[in-house]
């Protein structure tokens, strides 16, 4: 019996796999111009229509020459010019160049281009002072991609590589998954919207800015319904509301244990809970599930707690949804730089600052791990991951990070 069962929670494995079990994947397309796609996902294959280079071409500026029976002393007859975007009508005989700048067609009859800092022009003449290679400085037709070629898979990402191969084959138009549409809100009678006065017993809420900027950074549409009063009847007017408009509601607060924490009661009357409470820290108490068929993610109310069960347990999920390749997170291996200490029986995502030193990455903590403190979270660049079994890690001992730049599209 591992530690995860006998503490009755669910383990971060299997909570993914259980999520990715009901979430089935998008099926709908929805065709964007290129310039508009960036962070969708690919929802079918993209084959090239053409080949790259589409003729042989020039890797320099220099001059292109047929070097057929003639040594690296023998004077080249300049016959002509080419530039970017032009040709040469006519063959090249042995004994004869052009001068030729990058990327323009190489003319018939080219057994290689020399560097212009290679050659000596004298009037019509040029002379080279390098052995002269055969091929040498030519990129040739479909090098780079064959006519026909698959260049991009169902499933990828479209960041600024993807776009600029999609751009490099004639591709001005795509056809990528559909992103969800996420309602998002939080619960709770002490929460002030930013801008609000200051009231005696409440506090700025957080969470929603959160988790719209990380909806959005994975190319979801979102609808903010606001802060919701620990009602039982707000709370199911908001839930219809979003089920209505949305494919996924995500809520933070309102999943714990205490007398007014009424979302997990609203989803037992009115949907279901698919698991509540996980081997995670922080964000022990949170929830999934499904309201009227629409999937549901509980995050804690904590800032730090909703902030990692965001990132670990609902963004794998979104990716999934969009039929992404590879929704696990990349997971590095650093030398921590200071003594860390926790709790065995969960894992602890602890914020963590990382850096690379002599070769090395290196990572420290960013400060106090407590679940309510958000000003060591932005001081923080990475997840210290400690396995539910460690407990204690001195300095110079190896530790796993995920960088927070690694989980979103770039």
């Amino acid at each position: 019996m591992s530690c995860c069962d006998a503490t009755g929670l669910l383990s971060i494995t299997d909570a993914i796999k259980r999520m990715k079990t009901i979430a089935n994947n998008n099926k709908s397309l929805l065709s964007l111009d290129i310039k508009r796609a960036y962070g969708h996902t690919l929802a079918e294959d993209v084959i090239s229509n053409v080949q790259v280079p589409p003729q042989d071409n020039s890797a320099m500026d220099g001059y292109a020459i047929n070097h057929i029976g003639c040594d690296e002393q023998h004077p080249y007859r300049l016959v002509g010019q080419v530039l970017a975007g032009q040709t040469y009508d006519g063959i090249l005989a042995a004994g004869e160049c052009v001068r030729i700048m990058t990327g323009a067609s190489v003319p018939a009859g080219t057994q290689a281009v020399v560097m212009q800092e290679d050659a000596i022009k004298e009037q019509q003449q040029v002379t080279f002072n390098k052995k002269i290679t055969s091929g040498h400085h030519i990129r040739r037709a479909g090098e780079d991609i064959a006519k026909n070629q698959t260049v991009l898979t169902t499933g990828t990402v479209l960041n600024a590589a993807q776009l600029g191969l999609l751009s490099a084959v004639g591709h001005g138009q795509v056809n990528v998954v559909k992103p969800p549409k996420v309602g998002i809100f939080a619960t709770g009678d002490e929460l002030l919207s930013p801008g609000e006065h200051p009231k005696a017993g409440h506090l700025y809420e957080s969470n929603r800015i959160v988790c719209a900027t990380k909806l959005r950074a994975l190319g979801c549409e979102v609808i903010d319904y606001g802060i919701i009063e620990d009602k039982k009847s707000a709370l199911v007017h908001a839930f219809n509301q979003a089920a209505e408009q949305c494919d996924v509601i995500i809520t933070s607060g309102g999943v714990s244990v205490g007398d007014a924490d009424f979302v997990k009661d609203v989803l037992v009357e009115n949907g279901n809970i698919d698991f509540w409470k996980i081997a995670i820290k922080p964000g022990k108490p949170f929830a999934f599930g499904q309201y009227r068929d629409k999937l549901f993610f509980g995050l804690p109310g904590n800032p730090v707690a909703s902030f990692v069960t965001f990132d670990i347990l609902v963004a794998p999920i979104l990716k999934h949804l969009q039929g992404q390749q590879d929704t696990s997170l990349l997971t590095l291996n650093a030398t921590s730089h200071c003594d860390i200490n926790k709790r065995g029986g969960r894992v602890d995502y602890q914020r963590g600052y990382a850096w690379h030193e002599s070769g090395q990455l290196m990572v420290k903590s960013a400060g106090a791990q407590g679940s309510h403190i958000l000003s060591s979270l932005s001081q923080a660049n990475a997840y210290i991951v400690l396995n539910e079994h460690q407990e204690t890690i001195a300095s110079g001992d190896s530790v796993s990070v995920i960088l927070f730049d690694s989980i979103y599209p770039k």
